[in-house]
């Protein structure tokens, strides 16, 4: 498991598990989209103040979700909630998000789902249920959660990151620069701890500095 700032991570590889190269620069592609999000909204968050954890939550989550219908297309499949009609390569990505419409939080405060998409009259079946494969779930994407000025839920939160299971993590948090190294030793000590590590997810930690009004990101990852 490794662990790096981001404006030193490595170029894109192939890992031990079945991602391939194509795959790969995929997930960083998105990464450091997420990144650039994020330090967009920097102004505003700083503008609200520590205190204003709900409308800072909406505005972290805003950036993330931005993100989805382009990544989406850039794997060429769906994206939205509508499955009667078949979707480009069979699937569509869909977003939960806390405080979201029509679909409101599953999970953790933001989770993307990919799921079949064959449409109505699609005929494509599982081969030992026979069930129709259109609706159903085929991954979890991408797992996002927050938290501001919260130590105890800060762990809390990062832990439920940890035990689920997505390609995508994000976790985001406030802290000052002063304080930012034992806090990013905190959570790595986490990972660390956690006997199936990040088994091929790509995690990206993004402490909102308070004194600084700005990012700074940590990408952890197996393999790379």
């Amino acid at each position: 498991m490794l662990c790096r700032p981001a404006d030193r991570l490595p170029g894109p590889a192939i890992r031990a598990q079945a991602v391939t190269h194509e795959e790969s620069i995929h997930m960083m592609d998105l990464i450091k989209e997420l990144q650039l999000s994020l330090d967009g909204q920097a102004p505003q968050l700083a503008a609200l103040g520590p205190n204003s954890r709900t409308s800072r939550t909406a505005a972290v989550h805003d950036a993330i979700v931005a993100r989805a219908a382009e990544y989406a297309t850039s794997l060429g499949i769906g994206y939205g909630h509508d499955f009667k009609n078949r979707a480009p390569g069979d699937s569509t990505l869909y977003v939960h998000r806390s405080g979201g419409k029509p679909l409101g939080q599953f999970l953790f405060d933001q989770t993307w789902m990919l799921a079949h998409c064959t449409g109505d009259d699609g005929t494509e079946q599982f081969p030992i249920s026979k069930k129709l494969k259109n609706g159903y779930v085929i991954e979890c994407v991408l797992a996002a959660e927050s938290e501001w000025n919260n130590a105890a839920s800060m762990c809390d939160d990062f832990l439920k990151l940890l035990v689920g299971k997505a390609k995508f993590k994000v976790f985001i948090y406030n802290s000052n620069e002063d304080q930012i190294m034992e806090s990013m030793a905190s959570l790595k000590a986490c990972i660390e701890g956690f006997r199936p590590g990040l088994r091929g997810e790509c995690l990206l930690i993004s402490c909102f500095l308070e004194n600084l009004g700005r990012f700074h990101h940590d990408v952890c990852h197996d393999g790379m």
